[in-house]
């Protein structure tokens, strides 16, 4: 674990709630607060579709093209 930020050489101070489980629960939760009301917004129109972001690449850009009307 690195003590000192190689940009301006000041300590580093980790959090000890900084673990890789709480920083992806975070960013989950933080992103689903910002996303909640658009997604809210545009459902009730028939302007809204999920997409699956757990898949491969392959799958989302496959899902993407066919609701975009470009699947082969």
């Amino acid at each position: 674990i690195k003590t000192i930020c190689e940009k301006c050489g000041g300590a580093l101070i980790t959090r000890a709630d900084d673990t890789l489980e709480i920083v992806e629960k975070r960013i989950i939760q933080q992103g689903n607060s910002v996303v909640a009301p658009i997604r809210e917004y545009y459902k009730p129109g028939g302007n809204y579709v999920a997409i699956d972001a757990e898949q491969t690449i392959e799958g989302m850009e496959r899902d993407l093209a066919k609701v975009l009307g470009m699947a082969e």
